[in-house]
């Protein structure tokens, strides 16, 4: 059974207006995910950390 529960999310922008982080809270869990943005390109994409921070709530939430 899964029960629901209150979080809080905050987003962190650049002054480019590119999204760099996301951190989530909530009683029974809290994670980050950071988002490096390209220098070539303006482009973000998922660093090591957050990869695996993604892979960790896949487990948790589907075991």
């Amino acid at each position: 059974m899964i029960s629901l529960e209150s979080y809080h999310q905050t987003y962190t922008y650049d002054t480019g207006n590119n999204l760099t982080s996301l951190s989530h809270q909530a009683n029974s869990s809290a994670w980050q995910q950071t988002i490096a943005i390209h220098p070539n390109n303006n482009r973000g994409t998922e660093t090591q950390q957050s990869a695996l921070t993604l892979m960790l709530m896949a487990i948790y939430w589907f075991k």
